[in-house]
């Protein structure tokens, strides 16, 4: 038996933040039709946690790049803080993909 693929779990912001497989879209009830990268913890002492981010969020694009993995939002991250950026914009979906905005500190 094939034990169970353990997610690649990256941090960022605050986040841990895990490409979205199938194991994942269940545990999260996160619809098929939602694409992007999921968090899977949020730092309580982080600014996510004040914005109500959550575990079963999921981070569809970066400063208007979709992102495709947990990789793809360090990246993005890096290069924004490179570039002096005080913040970053997720566009965050739910698991029924329902979109909003949320601003973050890269500091």
């Amino acid at each position: 038996e094939e034990p169970a693929e353990k997610p690649v779990t990256q941090k960022a912001l605050g986040l841990d933040l895990a490409t979205l497989s199938k194991d994942l879209r269940t545990r999260y009830k996160i619809k098929d039709s939602v694409k992007g990268v999921v968090i899977t913890g949020v730092d309580g002492t982080s600014d996510a946690a004040e914005k109500r981010l959550s575990a079963g969020d999921v981070i569809v694009e970066v400063a208007q790049e979709a992102v495709g993995s947990a990789a793809d939002i360090k990246k993005r991250v890096e290069q924004l803080k490179k570039d002096g950026k005080k913040s970053v914009l997720l566009l965050v979906a739910n698991g029924d993909g329902e979109l909003r905005f949320v601003a973050l500190s890269v500091q």
